[in-house]
C-alpha cells in the first residue's frame, strides 16, 4: 500500500500557534493582488510536490470577489474554528486554517507552516484532490501577543472517511489536455463565496464520504437514500473529476 505524503493540500483546523482565544478591535488587512497570487501558487506548488505522483489533483484558483459577512467572519482575531454552518457553499462545508504572528509574515510563511504540520492523509488532513476553492484574509490584532490573524478557508473539504487523498499515476492522466505544472486546469467559473474564491470548470463540486461509493452506487444505486447522502460526488458527478 502506497504511503501518500502531503506537501500541504489542506486540513480542517491546524493553528500555527496556541494563543488566547480572542482578541478585540481587530483591523482589517487588505490583501493585495501580489498577496492574491502568492496564496495560490504556493498552494498550488505544494500540491504539486505531492508523492506518490497524483493524476487528478486540481490547480487552485482565486478571484477578486468580496463578501462583507465573510470577511466579518475572518476579522475577529478569534483562534476558536468558526462554525461549520458559517463555513457553507452551496454544495459543501469547508476546511479552515489559523496562523498569528507578532511580525507580518509574508503568505508563504503561514502556508509553509501547515503544511508542516501535516505529515501524511491519516494524520489530521481531509481537503484531499477535491480542493478547488481557497479563500483567504488577514487581520491586524493590536490587543493580541501576535498581532497578526491569518486564515484561510478551503472548499469542499474533501471525502471524511476510509479513502485515499488522491489518484496516483502518470501527472495530469486524468486531465491530459488540461494541465499546467502538474496539476489539473482549465477555465474557471467564478463564484462569489466568503472570501476570495473561484471554481476550475472540470472537478466535481461534491464530495464522497467513503471510499467504496462507486460500489454503493453500482450494486444499491443512488435512488437509495444513505447512498445518496453518503455518495454525492458520485451520483452527482458523471463526467467532473472526483
Amino acid at each position: 500500500m502506497a504511503m501518500y505524503t502531503f506537501a500541504f493540500l489542506c486540513t480542517w483546523g491546524l493553528l500555527a500557534l496556541q494563543v488566547p482565544n480572542t482578541f478585540a478591535d481587530p483591523l482589517p488587512v487588505t490583501l493585495t493582488s501580489t498577496d492574491h497570487a502568492e496564496i495560490v501558487n504556493k498552494h498550488n506548488a505544494l500540491r504539486g510536490e505531492v508523492k506518490p505522483t497524483p493524476s487528478n489533483m486540481l490547480e487552485m484558483r482565486c478571484c477578486s470577489q468580496r463578501s462583507t459577512r465573510g470577511q466579518h467572519l475572518l476579522h475577529t482575531c478569534s483562534m476558536n474554528y468558526s462554525p461549520d454552518n458559517s463555513r457553507m457553499i452551496s454544495t459543501s462545508g469547508c476546511g479552515e486554517n489559523h496562523y498569528m504572528s507578532s511580525e507580518k509574515n509574508p503568505w508563504s510563511n503561514a502556508i509553509r507552516s501547515w503544511n508542516n504540520k501535516v505529515e501524511d492523509w491519516n494524520s489530521n488532513s481531509t481537503c484531499v484532490v477535491q480542493v478547488q476553492l481557497i479563500g483567504c484574509a488577514m487581520a491586524d490584532c493590536p490587543k493580541s501577543e501576535y498581532n497578526y490573524f491569518y486564515v484561510c478557508h478551503y472548499c469542499p473539504p474533501g471525502n471524511s472517511q476510509y479513502t485515499n487523498p488522491y489518484k496516483s499515476g502518470t501527472s495530469c492522466g486524468d486531465c491530459p489536455n488540461a494541465c499546467n505544472n502538474k496539476l489539473c486546469s482549465c477555465p474557471h467559473v467564478t463564484l462569489t463565496l466568503s472570501i476570495h474564491l473561484s471554481l476550475t470548470a472540470n472537478p466535481c463540486a461534491y464530495a464522497n464520504k467513503y471510499s467504496n461509493c462507486p460500489d454503493l452506487k453500482q450494486k444499491q444505486g443512488c435512488d437509495n437514500k444513505d447512498v445518496a447522502s453518503w455518495c454525492e460526488a458520485s451520483c452527482k458527478c458523471i463526467t467532473e473529476i472526483i
